[in-house]
């Protein structure tokens, strides 16, 4: 029997740490999104929310158009699901301000 099967905890713990050291997405390279015009989430929020940073944009974007959890953009980015949950909450209010904005 595996060490992991043993500790399942243990090799969770691992593989997280493991991301947060080598995260499989980096957000330099998700910023690149938010300049493709060929992608209509990003033009759409280029051109009606541009308080959204770059980072924000593209955080967006895994979740409407990726199809990402929030758990998943965190494991992928290498960062805790509650770093995430606090970026979403954020854009989040961004999002209702503009909107109280237009009314």
């Amino acid at each position: 029997m595996e060490h992991s099967e043993h500790y399942p905890h243990v090799s969770h713990d691992a593989e997280r740490m493991r991301r947060a050291r080598n995260p499989e997405l980096y957000l330099e390279d998700l910023t690149d999104l938010a300049a493709r015009e060929d992608m209509p989430l990003m033009r759409y929020l280029q051109i009606y929310h541009g308080d959204l940073t770059a980072e924000q944009t593209a955080i967006l974007w895994l979740h409407v158009e990726g199809g990402m959890s929030k758990q998943e953009i965190a494991d992928a980015l290498g960062i805790t699901r509650q770093s995430t949950q606090e970026r979403f909450d954020l854009i989040q209010r961004k999002l209702a301000d503009a909107l109280e904005e237009d009314s």
